[in-house]
């Protein structure tokens, strides 16, 4: 979403009521421009001073931090004309005779602790416009703010549908795990969910379902109403309202509501009200396929539509007041020859149509079909989303849609996979994501109608296109590439097939899944060698590349790099060329291969510098400059980290820019400067603390005890390693923990504190000989020597230094403790 100033006054607004209000958050956040904006008239003109003033975002971020519920209640006014704060809800249109029943249900979710509520119904007695009616009552957006949400489920074929379409409703970002996004996104302050159809996914699978409502129901503030045709699955903990059809009264009422009140003298209405059952869509069906025309002559078409339904094979015993109303308003003659061929198809259209997208497949190159649905009540309208109701859409579940419409449709839907989905995973990708995420259903449905018309490639190719969302988003499932992958088997398309098969491994690698993510993609290897695409094989043995160096499988990541590097050279991939050297080098570096590493990087760099990629270049000459420092090659390793860093914090790289200050720390610590060396640790420790890399703080804050070792500033060196301890336990750095407490025992010695100094080299030794590090069991058995009080036990450390030492072949330091203590060794 553009951050508008318009949309930041509306919610500035509403979460500073008083002059007061604005006054404290300006001076708490903005002291700079406070009297800037005092001179504003009133409230509304500070507001728009302050707004005029800072920078939109960090004035969203302010006052986010500053009133979390407040905006969060109201962050739907940063967008024009949106009520709801998730996707748009439809209009509840009339609700008849129904008072005391929303006066029972308000109470039960207005609340501070609200209880979920069931209600329970038969097709059409207008548990929807009752839950609708709730979500827009004024006590509602009083309560709840625009965290008002609409979640549609009589397409879920699954609990993990469900959660789609839930996180749909809220508008969260597509991303998974669903779940905890949805679960962040309730927290934030109270919110009102409507789960219409509940009883579709709670039937297929109850037992997830109602696990999901366990969640939903149990965090704080959260009120659900659920629909269902039946109470005989009642979720745990709700109330169940019993919705009946209307009595005369009330029919009569609801019927006049929608055809006028000239209708209430009409000789055909009691006959109307009586075929009609009390049953509110009913009513209003029958009342606009009636139109202006006289009530008798609707009421014989209704008798032929039901004498229609009970004649067809597959009709019903006895036909509902409902399947009767449906297919009189679908036979009206207020609808379009259009609108009446649109129906099944729109109906197959899990996720309802947008209305830019029926446009672009009906005849008429408009909406105009969806907009009669609507107002003949066959459909709903969401700010021109258009879903047709439950009933209607099962009313045609047998019939056809139109070749000529399904094809077009496809095309679209096949159009907007291939034009978002390769954008997904980019930095620019989030629209890509946001839209496909609203129709994902709708793109999954017409995909897989599509393999079987005249656009079967771009289908497949869709199918494609749309991997890395389906393994990032928590949307769809791998079944249409799959589909996609047998399609272009039987077609005889081995490039096809390989690339479906290669999205399906990127899907199970996007989902944890490393193992099915290997196995796809050693399939699709030997196709895409059948098919010649030298690229695509090249991109396949990368992937094998990075699985194996994400399990430290060093040698089977070496190899794959090593075969797509002559595979890009050949085509003149620069980039992937690039990145082989790249990853080839960091794997030598990770195996101690130095000087192989060093060519790599150096064969990498001029690559990245000719492609003017500054990221993969500044991480090759760190790359370079690491290598130069484990080989003690300082005057290198030190003029590249200073030339690599100014670079790296161009690029905002601030994790990687504190680790060339802590090397450059290193570096001066090594030769003695250590002035030098405590000015870069200071510099690196607080991007280490910000970016929460408790490993890193723990090291940097244990060299800067070292250097105030060095220095002789005892106290200081002392708070610093106490100060590491905490971080580096927390992490699990053994090495780093038991350096810190070897050094609290040297800082004990040379306080003549033996006994404490005992106690550290004791526990540091444990520490060391869990690690098996023999150079520094070594030492610290040489230290316990120092504070031995008994001849004995002091022989009994040196010789166990000796032992250590004799295992790493240091001979050097087993000949220094000799000199120092003759005779003994």
């Amino acid at each position: 979403m553009v951050l508008t100033k318009a949309g930041l006054n509306r919610l500035l607004a509403e979460v500073l009521p008083q002059d007061a209000d604005v006054e404290a958050f300006v001076a708490q956040n903005f002291g700079t421009i406070a009297r800037r904006i005092a001179r504003g008239a009133d409230r509304a003109g500070k507001i728009a001073l302050l707004v005029d003033n800072a920078d939109l975002k960090v004035l969203l971020d302010k006052i986010s931090g500053a009133h979390p519920v407040a905006v969060a209640r109201n962050e739907h006014l940063l967008a024009e004309d949106k009520r709801v704060a998730g996707a748009p809800v439809p209009d509840a249109g009339p609700c008849v005779g129904r008072d005391a029943l929303l006066a029972e249900l308000a109470a039960h979710i207005h609340g501070d602790a609200p209880r979920p509520v069931l209600l329970a119904g038969d097709a059409g007695l207008g548990k929807t416009t009752l839950a609708l009616a709730l979500l827009h009552a004024p006590a509602s957006v009083q309560h709840f703010g625009g965290r008002r949400y609409v979640a549609h489920l009589d397409t879920t074929v699954d609990t993990e549908a469900a959660v789609v379409e839930v996180s749909r409703a809220l508008g969260v970002t597509p991303e998974a795990p669903l779940l905890n996004r949805i679960a962040e996104a309730l927290r934030r302050a109270p919110a009102l969910i409507v789960l219409d159809d509940l009883d579709v996914p709670l039937e297929k699978d109850p037992a997830n379902v109602r696990d999901l409502l366990q969640r939903l129901t149990a965090i704080p503030g959260v009120a659900v109403i659920a629909t269902a045709r039946s109470s005989s699955a009642r979720p745990d903990g709700f109330h169940v309202a019993a919705v009946k059809p209307l009595d005369e009264a009330s029919a009569r009422e609801a019927f006049l509501a929608v055809a006028g009140d000239a209708r209430r003298s009409d000789p055909g209405l009691s006959f109307a009200l009586t075929e009609a059952a009390g049953n509110p869509l009913a009513l209003t069906l029958l009342a606009r396929a009636a139109g202006d025309g006289p009530l008798d002559l609707a009421v014989r078409t209704w008798h032929q539509k039901q004498n229609e339904l009970l004649m067809r094979e597959d009709g019903p015993e006895s036909a509902s007041a409902i399947e009767i109303a449906v297919a009189l308003a679908l036979a009206s003659g207020r609808l379009s020859d259009e609108a009446r061929r649109l129906v099944p198809l729109v109906a197959a259209l899990p996720n309802g149509v947008r209305a830019d997208d029926l446009a672009t497949f009906a005849s008429s190159g408009t909406a105009d079909a969806a907009v009669a649905l609507v107002a003949l009540g066959l459909a709903q309208d969401a700010s021109a989303r258009y879903r047709v109701r439950r009933a209607v859409r099962e009313a045609v579940a047998s019939q056809r849609p139109g070749v000529e419409e399904s094809a077009k449709a496809t095309q679209r839907y096949t159009g907007l996979a291939l034009s978002n989905g390769p954008n997904v995973g980019w930095p620019s990708g989030e629209d890509s994501a946001v839209r496909l995420a609203a129709d994902s259903d709708n793109i999954e449905a017409m995909i897989l109608r599509g393999f079987d018309g005249p656009h079967r490639i771009a289908c497949i190719d869709a199918s494609v296109a749309l991997a890395t969302f389906i393994g990032s988003s928590g949307h769809g499932t791998p079944r249409v590439v799959e589909r996609a992958r047998d399609a272009a088997r039987e077609g005889g398309d081995k490039l096809g097939e390989a690339d479906c098969t290669q999205a399906l491994g990127d899907i199970a690698l996007a989902r944890g899944d490393v193992d099915e993510a290997r196995a796809r993609y050693l399939d699709a290897l030997p196709l895409f060698h059948q098919a010649r695409a030298g690229l695509s094989i090249a991109a396949c043995l990368m992937r094998l590349g990075d699985i194996a160096l994400e399990r430290h499988e060093y040698e089977e990541a070496k190899l794959r790099y090593t075969d797509a590097t002559p595979f890009y050279r050949h085509i003149g991939d620069r980039l992937g060329e690039a990145n082989c050297l790249r990853n080839l080098a960091e794997i030598a570096a990770l195996r101690d291969e130095y000087e192989e590493a060093r060519a790599r990087f150096k064969e990498a760099l001029p690559i990245y510098n000719e492609l003017g990629d500054k990221e993969a270049s500044a991480h090759c000459m760190k790359g370079i400059a690491d290598i130069a420092f484990q080989g003690t090659q300082y005057d290198e390793a030190r003029a590249l980290y200073q030339e690599v860093g100014p670079l790296l914090e161009e690029l905002g790289d601030r994790l990687s820019m504190a680790q060339c200050l802590q090397n450059l720390g290193d570096i001066a610590f090594a030769l003695g400067e250590h002035s030098v060396a405590e000015g870069h640790y200071q510099k690196a420790l607080p991007i280490l603390k910000e970016l929460g890399d408790k490993l890193g703080e723990g090291t940097c804050l244990s060299t800067l005890g070292d250097v105030a070792l060095a220095c002789t500033e005892i106290e200081d060196a002392q708070a610093y390693y106490l100060a590491a301890l905490p971080l580096l336990r927390e992490v699990g750095e053994k090495m780093g923990e038991a350096n810190c407490i070897q050094s609290l025992g040297d800082i004990a010695l040379t306080q003549f504190e033996h006994d404490a100094a005992r106690s550290h080299y004791e526990n540091a030794l444990g520490l060391f000989t869990a690690l098996k590090d023999d150079y520094s069991i070594g030492w610290t058995h040489y230290r316990l020597a120092q504070v031995a009080a008994d001849p004995d036990i002091f022989k009994n450390h040196l010789y166990a230094a000796r032992d250590a030492w004799l295992r790493i072949n240091r001979k050097d330091l087993i000949d220094d403790v000799n000199t120092e203590f003759p005779g003994i060794l």
